[in-house]
C-alpha cells in the first residue's frame, strides 16, 4: 500500500484565480470559479479502491499559501505526488516539483497533463519529476505506475467525499441550483478528428462512452445525496440513441424532480425532437462551442458545422425552454476585423433577443500539440513561446487586427449582458428566488471579470 497525494499547488497572481480543474482552456478569473476535476478524481478513486491511502490537496480552491502547502506535504510524507499541469502554469509546476525533490527527495513525483503530452522532453529536462506521463488516459497509466497492475474494466464511481466535492459545488457560474457538480458521460468528444484548437482532442485520440445505465446510476446517486444541478463535461454530450435512452431513463426514474442538467453540445448534432426531450428530462442549459459565425473560420477549425445550423439550433433550444450559453473566440490569425465584427455583432444580437442566455468570449490560444499550434509554428505565426503568456489574456497568434481591437471585441460581448434589452429580458424571466439569486450571481461574475465600467473598453 502506498501513500499518495493528488496536488494542485498554490498559484498567486494579480490576474486572479487560476482555473485548473477539468479545463480544456486556461484562464484567470477575478471572481473565483472552481470546476470539479473529473479525470484526477477518477484516478484518485481508482487508487483508493486498490487499497492505497490517498489525500486530495487543491491549494487554489482551499486558498492555501506555499507554507501551508509545504507543511501538508512534509507532514504527510507521501510515497507519490501526482500533478496535472496546464500550459500557462508549467513553469510554476516545475518550480514546485524541484522544491519538493530538493527537500524531500524520497517522494516520487508524477507529472501529467496536456502540456507534457505535447512536449514531454521539455519537462524531463526542466524539472526533477520521476515520471512524465503522456496521453489523455493518464489516470490509467498513473494507476499502473503506482500499483504495478493495469486497470481493467469501467471507471469506478467517483468518491466525492475523498475528492472534497464542496470545494467545487458553490463557486461556479454554470450552476443555477446549489450545490452542483460535474460528471463525464464520455471521454471526451465524439467529433473526430477534433477541433484544431482543442488540446483534449489531441491527447484523447478516441472517445470512450459510458453505458447509459452507468451514467444514470451515478446521476441518481448524486441526486439522492443532495446535488441540485449536474453539468456533464464530456467534450460533447453523447447524441443519437444514447441521448434518447438517457432522457427516457432519468424521466422514468423520477430524477428530473430533484436535479437539473447542463451539457456541452455541437451545433447540427440534434433534431427538434431532441431539444424537447432534453427539456423534459430536466436539462436547463446547453453550452455551445460557437467559436465564430464565419464559415471559413469554422472550416479552418474543423468544426464540421454549417453556419445555417447555428441559428436553427438556438431557435429550437429557446422554443423548448432551454438556456443557451455560447463560447466564442477572437484573435484567429486569418480573420480580418470585418470577420471578427461579424461574430461580435451576431452574438450581441442573439444575447439581446434572448436566443442566447449568456456568453463567454475569449482569445483563441494555439496550445502545444494541437493542429493549430503546429500550423502556427510552420507559418511563423506565434508571437511568443513563453508559456505564461498562454493564459488567454493576450493574443498569441499574429493578426492583422490590433490587440486593442481584439480585446475590445472580447470585452464588448460581456458589455452586451449589461444592455438594457438584455437585462430587461432577464428581469422578466425571473420566476422564483433561485432565478433572482442566479441573476445576481451571474451579474457579479460579469462585473468582476473585467473590473469597473471605465476599464472595459468599447468596440470602435
Amino acid at each position: 500500500m502506498s501513500k499518495i497525494i493528488y496536488a494542485t499547488p498554490p498559484v498567486v497572481s494579480p490576474k486572479g484565480y487560476a482555473t485548473v480543474g477539468n479545463q480544456r482552456q486556461f484562464q484567470y478569473f477575478k471572481d473565483p470559479t472552481f470546476t470539479y476535476p473529473i479525470v484526477p478524481a477518477t484516478c484518485i478513486t481508482m487508487l483508493s479502491n486498490a487499497g492505497n491511502e490517498v489525500l486530495w490537496i487543491d491549494a487554489i480552491a482551499e486558498e492555501l499559501n506555499e507554507l501551508e502547502f509545504g507543511q501538508l506535504i512534509v507532514n504527510n510524507q507521501p510515497d507519490y505526488i501526482i500533478f496535472e499541469a496546464p500550459t500557462p502554469l508549467i513553469k510554476r509546476y516545475w518550480e514546485i516539483i524541484d522544491g519538493i525533490k530538493n527537500n524531500v527527495p524520497n517522494i516520487q513525483i508524477i507529472l501529467c497533463g496536456d502540456h507534457v503530452t505535447a512536449l514531454p522532453e521539455e519537462s524531463k529536462a526542466n524539472c526533477k519529476a520521476d515520471f512524465v506521463v503522456q496521453g489523455g488516459k493518464w489516470h490509467k497509466d498513473v494507476y499502473t505506475i503506482i500499483t504495478q497492475k493495469e486497470w481493467e474494466g469501467a471507471a469506478p464511481k467517483i468518491n466525492r467525499d475523498l475528492t472534497r466535492w464542496w470545494l467545487y459545488a458553490y463557486r461556479n457560474g454554470n450552476f443555477k441550483y446549489l450545490p452542483g457538480t460535474y460528471i463525464m458521460s464520455a471521454m471526451d468528444c465524439w467529433h473526430r478528428p477534433g477541433c484544431t484548437f482543442c488540446s483534449w482532442a489531441n491527447s484523447h485520440p478516441t472517445c470512450e462512452t459510458r453505458t447509459v445505465k452507468d451514467v444514470v446510476d451515478e446521476v441518481e446517486f448524486l441526486a439522492r445525496i443532495g446535488f441540485k444541478e449536474i453539468f456533464d463535461d464530456s467534450g460533447t454530450f453523447p447524441t443519437g440513441d444514447w441521448l434518447k435512452e438517457f432522457c427516457r431513463e432519468v424521466i422514468e426514474r423520477g430524477i428530473t424532480e430533484h436535479v437539473s442538467f447542463g451539457c456541452n453540445m455541437r451545433f447540427g448534432a440534434l433534431d427538434e425532437e431532441d431539444f424537447v426531450l432534453l427539456a423534459k428530462a430536466g436539462f436547463r442549459m446547453i453550452l455551445w462551442g460557437l467559436e465564430s459565425v464565419n464559415q471559413d473560420t469554422l472550416n479552418r477549425l474543423n468544426k464540421k458545422v454549417d453556419i445555417k445550423d447555428i441559428s436553427r439550433d438556438l431557435a429550437f433550444a429557446k422554443a423548448a425552454g432551454l438556456k443557451s450559453h455560447l463560447t466564442v473566440m477572437f484573435g484567429y490569425w486569418w480573420e480580418n476585423e470585418g470577420q471578427a465584427r461579424n461574430t461580435y455583432d451576431m452574438v450581441q444580437y442573439w444575447l439581446r433577443k434572448g436566443y442566447a442566455y449568456s456568453a463567454q468570449a475569449t482569445i483563441c490560444i494555439p496550445y502545444p500539440g494541437t493542429p493549430l499550434w503546429q500550423e502556427c509554428k510552420e507559418k511563423n505565426l506565434l508571437r511568443s513561446e513563453n508559456w505564461e503568456d498562454y493564459d488567454m489574456s493576450q493574443p498569441i497568434m499574429k493578426s492583422s487586427i490590433s490587440d486593442k481591437q481584439i480585446k475590445a471585441f472580447q470585452k464588448g460581448i460581456y458589455n452586451t449582458m449589461l444592455h438594457p434589452e438584455f437585462v430587461w429580458r432577464k428581469i422578466m424571466g425571473i420566476r422564483d428566488f433561485n432565478d433572482l439569486k442566479y441573476f445576481f450571481r451571474a451579474g457579479k461574475k460579469i462585473y468582476d471579470r473585467f473590473g469597473n465600467m471605465a476599464e472595459r473598453g468599447k468596440v470602435s
